[in-house]
């Protein structure tokens, strides 16, 4: 079923070119557009990159070093870059909602902290980065980085784009992943060939016992 993401509140501190107080920034509670205005180079694009580490643990735009993400003028300091994303995730009549953190140490150890209707789900539970795209935010960077770039003057047409990133592109659109596709197939060969052994030798035995019996 279809779904629909909700963005409530993101917010940082001690990350691109804001300080270490806590910078929010709040979205239309009904999840129309919001609207945000102001002269360059006064940190608008830092919503991007705050949603971008957030549910990713990788910037938008391409830094070689995830420190790039801290606070430039800030290095010296031993605190950690926060970012966080709360959201609702829409599925028909249900709503969840989520808040997903990220925190990246000095040293660039990076945690991931997701709460579900304000309780953290448990490590024990096997939250990984896959399952945050698959089973809660329901796409990947490619699909997030393209619905960025097809609204910003940065669109990469995709005649032009790596084949590899063509394909991961499809695929996500299509909600079609051929290296699952492909692992399945194997494991089903590979029972399919564990029957056939099984059943020639049944086929062995019982030509054997067969032939004993007539003799």
């Amino acid at each position: 079923m279809s779904h629909e993401i909700r963005l409530k509140r993101a917010y940082c501190s001690n990350f691109m070119s804001y300080g270490n107080n806590v910078n929010e920034f709040i979205f239309a509670e009904d999840g129309t557009i919001t609207w945000i205005k102001g002269p360059n180079g006064v940190g608008k694009s830092v919503i991007i990159e705050i949603l971008s580490f957030t549910w990713f643990g990788s910037p938008y735009r391409k830094i070689k070093k995830n420190s790039g993400v801290r606070n430039s003028s800030n290095h010296e300091s031993s605190a950690a870059t926060i970012t966080g994303v709360e959201f609702e995730k829409v599925v028909g009549d249900v709503v969840e909602r989520y808040e997903v953190k990220r925190r990246m140490t000095k040293s660039g150890g990076i945690s991931l902290t997701i709460l579900k209707d304000d309780v953290e789900i448990p490590k024990a539970a096997g939250i990984t980065q896959k399952k945050l795209e698959d089973e809660i935010l329901g796409f990947d960077y490619t699909i997030f980085e393209n619905i960025i770039s097809l609204n910003t003057i940065q669109t990469i047409p995709i005649i032009d784009m790596p084949p590899e990133n063509k394909r991961k592109l499809l695929e996500s659109i299509a909600t079609i992943h051929l290296d699952k596709l492909t692992k399945a197939n194997k494991e089903k060969l590979k029972d399919v060939q564990i029957k056939f052994k099984t059943a020639t030798n049944d086929v062995e035995q019982y030509t054997k016992d067969a032939e004993e019996l007539a003799l």
